[in-house]
C-alpha cells in the first residue's frame, strides 16, 4: 500500500513533538532532571537510529473517511441483509445504484474516490473481493492499524499521544478527583503460562464488548452539527512488563481517577 500525501519535514517534526511533549512533562514533574532526560533521549536515539521506516502515512482525514465507510456498512439498515449481516456489494454501479459500493460511499458521506477507497480498505484487510472481483464483502468493521510488519502511522502515533496526554492530565493538570480521566490497570506477576490463552481471550472478548457498547453510546449521543469539539474516546491495551520480575505476588493497582 502506497503512502497517501506523505508528511513534510515540518509535519514530521510537529508530530514527533506532539507525541513526546506529554511524556517529557510527566517525567519532569516526576523529578527526573533535564540532564537525565537529555542523556536518555540520546541513548534511545542511538539505539533505534538504524530502524527502517515501516509506517504507512495516510492523512487523518483519509483514515476517518475509511472508518466512516465501515461504520455505515456495518450499521445502516440499507446495507444489512435478511440475516442481519452486512450485505455483499456490487462494485459496478454509480452512487445512485443501491446495493453498490459507490452507493455506500454516498450514504457514508465521504469524498474519497471509490477506487481509492476500495484499494485502501482491501490493503488494510477490512474488505475482500469475491465473485471474480465483481462484488466485495465486509471482513472487519474496524480499521486494522497493523498489517504484518507495516502499520498505519497516524492512528498508532495518535494512540501513543492520547495515552500520554491522559497520564499528563491526571498527574499535572486535573484540579479535582472528579476531573480525572479513567486510567486503571490490573496485573498478575505469577500468571500460569498454561492459562495465558484463556486470559488473552477474556481480555479480547470483554474489551471488544466494552468498546462496542461505547461506540454505540457515542454514536447515539453525537450531534451532526458538532464542530470544533474535542474528540472523546475510550482506549484499551494489554501490557506485558518484562522489566519488573516482581515477587510472585498478584498485583492489582488502580489510578485514583475515574
Amino acid at each position: 500500500m502506497e503512502n497517501v500525501n506523505g508528511p513534510t519535514l515540518p509535519q514530521l517534526q510537529q508530530t514527533a513533538f506532539n507525541v513526546i511533549r506529554p511524556f517529557f512533562h510527566v517525567l519532569r514533574a516526576s523529578g527526573i532532571t533535564e540532564g537525565a532526560l537529555r542523556t536518555a533521549s540520546e541513548r534511545a536515539h542511538r539505539l533505534y537510529a538504524r530502524t527502517p521506516a515501516r509506517g504507512v502515512w495516510l492523512t487523518r482525514a483519509c483514515f476517518l473517511q475509511l472508518a466512516e465507510i465501515l461504520r455505515a456498512w456495518a450499521r445502516d439498515p440499507q446495507f444489512i441483509d435478511e440475516t442481519g449481516a452486512p450485505m455483499r456489494l456490487r462494485l459496478a454501479g454509480t452512487r445512485r445504484d443501491t446495493g453498490s459500493f459507490a452507493y455506500l460511499l454516498k450514504k457514508a458521506k465521504v469524498s474519497i474516490e471509490a477506487g481509492n477507497a476500495l484499494e485502501l480498505l482491501q490493503a488494510l484487510g477490512s474488505i475482500q473481493r469475491y465473485d471474480r472481483g465483481q462484488r466485495v464483502r465486509l471482513v472487519s468493521n474496524v480499521l486494522l492499524g497493523v498489517m504484518g510488519r507495516r502499520f498505519l502511522a497516524v492512528p498508532i502515533l495518535d494512540s501513543v499521544r492520547r495515552f500520554a496526554e491522559t497520564i499528563e492530565h491526571n498527574t499535572c493538570e486535573k484540579r479535582s478527583a472528579a476531573a480525572g480521566r479513567l486510567h486503571r490497570w490490573v496485573g498478575c506477576a505469577s500468571l500460569d503460562v498454561r492459562r495465558l490463552g484463556e486470559v488473552e481471550h477474556l481480555a479480547r472478548s470483554s474489551g471488544e464488548a466494552l468498546l462496542d457498547a461505547m461506540d454505540e453510546k457515542l454514536f447515539a449521543c453525537a450531534r451532526k452539527d458538532a464542530k470544533d469539539r474535542p474528540l472523546y474516546g475510550v482506549g484499551l491495551y494489554v501490557f506485558v512488563d518484562h522489566a519488573d520480575k516482581g515477587s510472585g505476588r498478584r498485583l492489582r493497582e488502580r489510578c485514583a481517577s475515574a
